[in-house]
């Protein structure tokens, strides 16, 4: 749901920082390109010391990344923010997906991996709203938290 929340947040972050749709465009790919680059190593970490320990560490390495990102005054801290996101993200998709995939059968495949499916749709349907109300509420820095 932070992701959701928070991706549409993110002109107005840009906005205030004062930084160009280039930059944007350089910061809001630096996420899914850690996550991209830290797949295979979170899969070799997932089967070496567990899928728990991996899906929970990377929780609290993206709550922290998220929490940080109340606190942007630059736009090197919204860089690392977004990194610490996208470690964080990488480490917990893997773990996820791998416990699935350990408890899913052929015949039960579809659903043990709907739900997630569902969570992931119904947070991007839930999301910028909420997001959204918050960043007028208390603005958007704060919806971060």
């Amino acid at each position: 749901l932070m992701f959701a929340l928070n991706q549409p947040l993110m002109p107005l972050l840009v906005k205030e920082l004062g930084i160009s749709m280039a930059q944007f465009g350089g910061t809001v790919a630096v996420m899914p390109l850690v996550r991209v680059a830290l797949a295979m190593p979170a899969t070799y970490a997932a089967n070496r010391f567990g899928r728990k320990p991996l899906t929970v560490e990377g929780q609290l390495v993206a709550a922290a990344g998220f929490a940080g990102s109340a606190f942007i005054a630059a736009p090197v801290q919204l860089i690392f923010a977004r990194l610490v996101i996208g470690i964080g993200t990488s480490l917990a998709g893997v773990g996820q997906q791998n416990m699935l995939g350990d408890i899913a059968t052929a015949r039960t495949r579809s659903r043990v991996f709907a739900p997630g499916s569902m969570r992931a749709s119904a947070a991007f349907a839930i999301g910028p709203a909420l997001g959204g109300w918050l960043a007028a509420t208390v603005g958007v820095q704060a919806a971060y938290l």
